[in-house]
């Protein structure tokens, strides 16, 4: 039998366990790295549920929801919100909001903006008037809130409803209740 030297074995053996323990690390970096990619790929579809979850509720409403931005224009808005106003999403998105709304509630309307944009407590529901782009004048109730953008831009969002038949009705009612 050929006899080595316990230390020349052991020197032949280095290299080779460095080389093992270099594949064990790198499976379980590739395990890990697998783990780590499974879990951004999880997040990332439950992400996509969740904004088209979203955006099914925002576009399906019965209300007008409406995006602001700190320049008082339409960043977003829903079909319904195109149906109160009568524009297009085309001619709205990029618009001043201000030119929807008539003559008596440009300034109540704009004051709040400005003041709810600025961090002061203003009331988040109220009513207002609009003229629509054919010329009708409709009563709408807007509840909005204040939030900050990635960037750290204060942006509105609302929602609207057109009461127009409620006041109407109201009217009504309180000019028969009067007769009697």
């Amino acid at each position: 039998p050929i006899l080595v030297p316990a230390v020349a074995f052991a020197d032949l053996l280095y290299p080779l366990g460095f080389v093992l323990i270099v594949i064990v690390l790198l499976n379980v970096a590739m395990k890990t790295r697998q783990e780590y990619l499974d879990k951004i790929q999880f997040q990332a579809d439950e992400l996509a549920r969740s904004e088209a979850q979203f955006r099914s509720l925002v576009e399906n409403s019965h209300a007008g929801v409406l995006q602001v931005g700190p320049d008082f224009c339409f960043i977003y808005v829903n079909d319904e919100l195109c149906r109160i106003v009568g524009y297009p999403r085309r001619e709205l998105v990029g618009r001043d909001f201000r030119t929807v709304l008539d003559e008596e509630s440009k300034k109540l309307v704009s004051d709040f903006y400005r003041r709810r944009q600025a961090g002061e407590d203003v009331p988040s529901q109220y009513e207002f008037g609009i003229v629509r782009k054919d010329g009708e004048k409709r009563r709408v109730e807007i509840s909005a809130a204040m939030f900050k953008d990635a960037n750290g831009r204060s942006q509105t969002i609302a929602q609207l409803l057109d009461v127009t038949e409620r006041k109407q009705m109201e009217d009504a009612l309180r000019d028969s209740e009067a007769l009697y």
